[in-house]
């Protein structure tokens, strides 16, 4: 195999592993989020002074933090949901603080 038709077939891996990563991410994220969006919301409004609307923004941010890649959760849904629950921590004080 030349060293062109290697690199073309590793990019081709490497994009594929990706795309599938990316699936698979996001099959894990909607599975969590269904089952656990109401308690990730009410720890971010425990941070933010009750104020759902914040909250509620805060969790999608988030979310969509992760579907873009930006943000990694675990595979396994149960360390989804702690990743999840850090950064909606995290974006919560950040956001009580101003930093946001």
């Amino acid at each position: 195999m030349s060293k062109s038709n290697r690199n073309s077939a590793a990019l081709v891996y490497f994009t594929t592993t990706s795309e599938a990563s990316a699936v698979h991410a996001s099959v894990v994220l909607d599975a969590v989020i269904r089952a656990h969006r109401d308690q990730l919301v009410q720890i971010a409004r425990q941070l933010l002074g009750n104020c759902r609307q914040d909250a509620d923004d805060i969790v999608q941010d988030v979310c969509l933090e992760v579907l873009e890649g930006d943000t990694d959760i675990g595979v396994d849904p149960a360390q989804a949901l702690e990743d999840l629950r850090a950064a909606v921590v995290a974006r919560a004080i950040a956001h009580r603080e101003g930093n946001d």
